[in-house]
């Protein structure tokens, strides 16, 4: 059981849990989820939510979890910046990733675009995509 600062029992609500599992060791996991914690009473609020990189025990008998320690994280924008920040320092498998973010609506436009300055009115460079992908050189047409 958590409590607050003034010593009220705290609840704690999941609105999402994104089935991202880490770190899973005999009776404990780590888990990304959209969750809140508010005190007894209270009624949850999904605006109050936020993005929660916490570790869960898992109960001694089964019947439930204990979320241990953990950070939150306030808006979708601070969980691109630690996404873009992993990526950028090796962390994640490039295939999974571009696996995952290959059926993206945003994908194929945004590959025709990597090379276009946002602050260019241009159409960009256009590129052979396997030269990034794969640092293959384009053959000479």
């Amino acid at each position: 059981m958590a409590f607050s600062s003034d010593g009220s029992d705290l609840q704690y609500k999941i609105f999402k849990d994104f089935n991202i599992l880490f770190d899973e060791k005999a009776g404990s996991y780590g888990s990304v989820r959209l969750a809140q914690w508010y005190k007894a009473g209270a009624e949850p609020n999904p605006d109050k939510a936020k993005y929660e990189i916490r570790k869960i025990n898992i109960k001694n008998d089964g019947s439930g979890e204990i979320p241990g320690k953990g950070v939150s994280i306030s808006s979708k924008e601070a969980m691109d910046d630690l996404t873009d920040g992993l990526v950028k320092n090796d962390f994640g498998n490039t295939r999974n990733i571009l696996k995952s973010i290959s059926g993206r609506e945003d994908f194929k436009e945004t590959l025709e675009n990597i090379n276009k300055d946002p602050d260019d009115e241009t159409d960009g460079e256009l590129f052979d995509m396997r030269s990034l992908l794969m640092n293959i050189e384009p053959e000479e047409e």
